[in-house]
């Protein structure tokens, strides 16, 4: 029997998994030495994220299999990696506050923010191989991609700055990239947690890249 999908019902499984992810979360950087390496990661994590990049690789591991269970590892790791992001972003944009407290180069300085950041590339990378799922090289491809295309993103982002006459196509292509590409690798990685079929994931793709 098929369950109709409401804004109520969709509701309450987010409230759900967010609550499984930020349980999960508060357990990642927990080493006490060095304090400047993994405080600052534990630091953004603390802020107020909405974890829709997690929630939807929990989502799509569970359309595909009817359960979450195995995605969870990659679903921190997803979170992990975009956070990184945001660490190293919020240097390049020189901004002061993120979810109302100092990012993390105000908060401590930018080399500290470097560092973390990359360690927190590995720490996601980590969590993915740890994964139940027998897919995990997979999953780490998935990643990987979804960095280096985040990396190419904020890249032509630097570009559009300096250019004079940038069209809708540039700043679309650009947006894809820093931004849509780690929403469909949430999606797919999910969807191989899941052990997904190639048009399943496929389809997951194509949904992500529409969101």
């Amino acid at each position: 029997m098929n369950i109709p999908i409401t804004q109520e019902l969709v509701e309450k499984k987010y409230r759900l998994y967010h609550n499984r992810i930020n349980e999960a979360l508060a357990g990642c950087f927990n080493a006490d030495t060095p304090v400047t390496l993994y405080a600052p990661a534990k630091y953004i994590l603390e802020g107020k994220g909405k974890r829709i990049r997690p929630f939807l690789t929990l989502l799509a591991s569970e359309a595909v299999c009817g359960s979450s269970e195995k995605a969870l590892n990659v679903a921190l790791a997803v979170e992990i990696l975009h956070n990184f992001t945001l660490m190293h972003d919020d240097i390049m944009d020189q901004a002061e506050l993120r979810h109302g407290r100092p990012t993390v180069h105000k908060q401590w300085n930018a080399n500290v923010a470097i560092l973390s950041g990359d360690m927190m590339i590995a720490y996601a990378y980590e969590l993915a191989l740890q994964s139940p799922s027998t897919r995990q090289i997979e999953l780490v491809h998935i990643l990987n991609d979804a960095n280096i295309t985040i990396c190419e993103g904020q890249a032509l982002d630097i570009e559009l700055e300096e250019k004079k006459h940038a069209t809708i196509a540039d700043y679309l292509d650009m947006i894809a990239k820093k931004t849509g590409r780690l929403i469909s690798a949430a999606l797919e990685a999910g969807g191989v947690a899941g052990n997904a079929t190639d048009e399943q994931l496929k389809n997951l793709v194509t949904f992500g890249e529409k969101i």
